[in-house]
């Protein structure tokens, strides 16, 4: 494990060890164990980790509308402060949808 993360370190030229280990982890657990035949998520999760935009807490109309990482930055920000308004055309479109 110590070579993915030293690996890691080394890709993103940082020394922020404690930042790779979700990489680390998710490596590992995705990883074919030859003993078991599957990863360790689908042996103890029936499936394969979900992995992108569309597993996180952002809402698919936010993420639809996202086009550059700036944008990512502050769809975040926005989740996290509650204001909402640069993408609350985006909620509204979803919340009409939902209700039809």
């Amino acid at each position: 494990m110590e070579n993915i993360l030293a690996t890691w370190l080394q890709d993103n030229k940082t020394k922020k060890w404690s930042e790779g280990l979700k990489f680390v982890q998710l490596t590992k657990n995705r990883s074919l164990h030859h003993g078991i035949k599957c990863s360790s998520d689908e042996a103890i999760f029936g499936c394969s980790a979900k992995m992108g935009l569309k597993s996180s807490v952002l809402p698919i109309a936010i993420i639809n509308k996202l086009k550059t990482e700036e944008d990512l930055e502050a769809a975040i920000t926005s989740m996290n402060t509650g204001d909402h308004s640069k993408f609350d055309e985006a909620l509204i479109e979803e919340n009409n949808e939902e209700k039809n």
